[in-house]
């Protein structure tokens, strides 16, 4: 697998983790902690969506990188 197999914005480049750091976790235990608190319950509230998108490609993108 490329090692450019994703593109992902400048801007949006770190985010997810910082919110982790923030909230005294790993970037793995968070997006686990998100997905469940928000799995089925966003009632298409854009901020929480938007969370939980980043957490399941936090998770993606960890067991992609495992596994090389």
């Amino acid at each position: 697998m490329k090692d450019d197999w994703i593109k992902v914005k400048a801007k949006n480049e770190g985010l997810f983790a910082k919110e982790a750091k923030r909230n005294n976790m790993g970037t793995e235990a968070y997006a686990t902690k998100v997905i469940k608190e928000l799995k089925g319950k966003t009632n298409g509230d854009k901020n929480k969506v938007r969370k939980l998108r980043r957490a399941v490609f936090a998770k993606n993108a960890m067991a992609a990188s495992k596994k090389k």
